[in-house]
């Protein structure tokens, strides 16, 4: 009910638009860790809160992630689904991700996962890992079945994590399988379609 009411009000508001984005899907009978890794003692996951805005955006641009819309998306972001991680030395926000209620036509009442950033100065500590377990729980506790990320060939990195966490690639227009196909080629990995027996749930 409440996933239908919300979608019913935001699909009013309209998106920036973005065009051939991969995506990416939970599986549909997957289950975060359920525990966050241990962060390191100079690390802090917590709720974002509007002070953080400045060092928000500074660290979208060491992590070259672009301008996120973030007016946009309060919108959608669920309560207590804004996570980000402090570094306890400086205060800066070294590393950043968010839940939000994302409806689409081939994703209906559906959890998006979002804006994953992390300091390039600061990788190596799990903190994507971390992140995105926080951003999966949110979403599942939320009772979101469908789940769903978007994000560029040209990521690696968060790639190489998404994969590693569980995330399986959706082919949503025949063209993306052979981008699928380059990015696995890219980060080492065996590419095979039947690996991916979730999509056929989906499509």
């Amino acid at each position: 009910m409440y996933i239908r009411i919300i979608g019913k009000i935001l699909n009013r508001i309209k998106k920036p638009k973005q065009e051939n984005l991969l995506e990416m899907l939970w599986p549909k009978n997957g289950k975060s860790s359920g525990t966050y890794k241990v962060l390191n003692k100079n690390y802090r996951l917590r709720q974002y809160n509007d002070s953080d805005r400045d060092k928000y955006f500074k660290l979208l641009e060491l992590s070259e992630m672009g301008q996120c819309p973030l007016e946009y998306w309060k919108n959608y972001i669920l309560p207590n689904g804004f996570f980000v991680i402090e570094h306890i030395d400086t205060g800066n926000i070294v590393g950043a991700c968010f839940a939000s209620h994302q409806s689409r036509e081939r994703h209906k009442f559906a959890g998006n996962l979002g804006w994953l950033a992390v300091d390039p100065q600061h990788r190596g500590n799990k903190l994507g890992e971390i992140l995105i377990n926080a951003v999966v729980n949110r979403l599942q506790r939320a009772g979101y079945e469908r789940i769903y990320l978007e994000t560029h060939d040209f990521r690696l990195p968060a790639l190489k994590i998404y994969l590693n966490t569980g995330w399986v690639p959706f082919f949503y227009t025949k063209g993306m399988v052979v981008r699928w196909q380059e990015i696995y080629k890219k980060l080492n990995l065996n590419f095979d379609t039947t690996q991916f027996p979730e999509i056929s749930a989906y499509s």
